[in-house]
């Protein structure tokens, strides 16, 4: 099934902290995107499997299944393999990030962020300057 490339994004926020969750589809909708929500890894291979995401925000400490581990599961997955994954940690660790883009990632993205700066990440994992 392809999608409409009229339709709006869909980007899949994956955060244990449902506040978390929250303040990121308020600010990726107000951008225009569709938001689904996962709170952890396990939630994450259920929902992409129904229907990958054009996009996944993905906390790299979760229960179930960690970042790392999911981030290696879908990239593993042909279904699952070309969706750009944001990781988002609350630790600034270079050597952590470069194995996590080794492992697929593409972006980093170090808690605390900004409005603006969640929107330039997205615009710039998905390929365009919206």
């Amino acid at each position: 099934m392809t999608k409409d490339p009229d339709a709006p994004k869909t980007v899949l926020v994956a955060d244990d902290d449902p506040d978390v969750r929250l303040v990121l589809a308020v600010i990726l909708e107000r951008a225009g995107y569709s938001v689904t929500e996962a709170s952890n890894g396990a939630e994450v291979l259920e929902i992409v499997e129904k229907d990958p995401p054009d996009l996944i925000l993905l906390d790299f400490a979760m229960p179930k299944l960690d970042g790392r581990r999911t981030l290696q599961l879908l990239k593993s997955n042909p279904k699952t393999s070309h969706v750009p994954v944001v990781i988002v940690s609350a630790t600034r660790d270079d050597t952590l990030a470069q194995e996590l883009s080794s492992l697929g990632a593409s972006i980093y993205l170090v808690k605390p962020w900004g409005e603006g700066q969640i929107e330039r990440v997205v615009a710039a994992a998905l390929g365009n300057n919206k």
